[in-house]
């Protein structure tokens, strides 16, 4: 090897710890006001990738990398022209919301897709040993977060150990991430514990002891954090695990018995719920809540504005004197009022293609353990996105968001790791 691809390789690999540590940990620093004296948050991982990108890109193996990209890439790209034009499309015909405002939101945006593009990017700068290399780091983010919540229910203090000026001034049910505040958050987060363990088991990357005792770790976490959404998204991953291991050994119908007897002990469990949170009552209530103070008026306001049903609010247009919402409490919702209906379309879809292509390899007999494992792990950790996305704004630029472009930058990387070696 190489002296220069040596040091390229270690300069990868630092990096891409980097981002993984700063992803799963979740610190957000306030900066102070962006405009009309609204408060704005910077991540770790937002300074790291232009550096993380230089790294990557323009080392003396540059070369290797283009050829490498899966085809899907090009829908990224249309996503993000797509979202360029949109806002250009608002600066022009609407002085409602800052210029400012506007670049800023797009360039959030745009860096969520720049996530996938540098993880896969130093993927394959590290070499042979990159899946094990991110899977071990994955797994001690974990766990470190896993003890910080444990040291919270310990002592009764719920907060944030990292970033404490943003994070004191987000709510939260129960305990947090290191530097994540919200419950949201923390419970994506934990949703995400829970499908790596699934992930590594079935590609025989983990013990079945380690991997139950991983899942059941972040079950119980999301559960303190009173995250429902994290908690729905568990039961779908346990009811689709069982249906799919025991094809072949039991019929249709005793799988269907067996999903539906999970179901209904996580509906009886929930009916008789002493957390007022995570109980029938205040499940009808959170539902009611957005239905009636959010989805109304944004339905109300597309069907009475043309324009605003093509081209929705565009970026950092919430709220607005029209639509005096913060959030749209959906991601589909919530994509067609940042990019408009084309626009919000076409990021979805780009999405979903993805995920399609992650399900593919990783029911593909022939793909190699970390390639199934990273595969697995994008095209489930979509799906808990999509469930999750049902009643959160999941695929802003937030943590679920960072975590879902982290997993399709590992399996793009394993993935064009391993066609190079056929």
């Amino acid at each position: 090897m190489r002296v220069g691809t040596a040091v390229s390789s270690r300069s990868a690999a630092l990096f891409l710890a980097l981002l993984i540590v700063s992803i799963g940990l979740g610190p957000r620093f306030r900066l102070g006001a962006l405009d009309e004296g609204r408060a704005i948050d910077i991540r770790p991982q937002d300074l790291l990738l232009p550096i993380a990108a230089l790294v990557a890109y323009t080392s003396a193996l540059g070369t290797v990398l283009t050829g490498g990209r899966q085809a899907w890439w090009r829908w990224f790209t249309i996503a993000c022209y797509s979202a360029v034009l949109v806002t250009v499309v608002h600066l022009l015909i609407d002085d409602e919301v800052t210029a400012v405002r506007r670049l800023a939101f797009l360039g959030r945006h745009l860096l969520l897709f720049a996530v996938a593009a540098v993880v896969y990017a130093l993927y394959r700068r590290i070499g042979v040993d990159a899946g094990k290399f991110a899977l071990r780091l994955l797994v001690a983010v974990i766990a470190t977060n896993a003890s910080w919540v444990a040291y919270q229910v310990l002592t009764g203090q719920a907060t944030v150990l990292i970033g404490r000026t943003a994070g004191d001034q987000v709510g939260s049910y129960g305990p947090r991430l290191i530097g994540e505040p919200s419950s949201a958050g923390t419970g994506t987060f934990f949703a995400f514990a829970a499908v790596l363990a699934l992930a590594a088991y079935r590609a025989k990357l983990m013990r079945a002891a380690t991997a139950v005792l991983l899942f059941l770790t972040a079950a119980g976490c999301a559960y303190l954090a009173e995250s429902r959404t994290a908690l729905v998204s568990i039961i779908c991953l346990v009811g689709l695990f069982v249906a799919q291991s025991s094809q072949g050994r039991l019929s249709l119908g005793s799988r269907i018995a067996l999903v539906t007897a999970i179901g209904s002990a996580a509906a009886w469990y929930v009916i008789h719920n002493h957390s007022e949170r995570l109980s029938a009552s205040g499940l009808d209530r959170g539902a009611q809540d957005r239905l009636q103070a959010v989805w109304a008026p944004i339905f109300h306001r597309l069907a009475d504005d043309p324009v605003f049903l093509i081209l929705g609010a565009g970026p950092g247009g919430l709220p607005s004197p029209a639509l005096p919402v913060t959030e749209a409490h959906n991601i589909v919702l919530r994509a067609w009022l940042d990019f408009g209906l084309v626009g919000g379309i076409l990021f979805l879809a780009a999405l979903s293609i993805v995920a399609a292509q992650a399900y593919r390899v990783c029911r593909d007999p022939g793909s190699e353990p970390f390639t199934k494992l990273y595969a697995e792990l994008a095209a489930l950790y979509a799906l808990v996105v999509a469930i999750t996305g049902v009643a959160l704004d999941s695929l802003t630029t937030v943590t679920s968001t960072h975590l879902l472009m982290l997993a399709v930058g590992l399996f793009a990387g394993a993935y064009a790791a391993q066609a190079s070696t056929r």
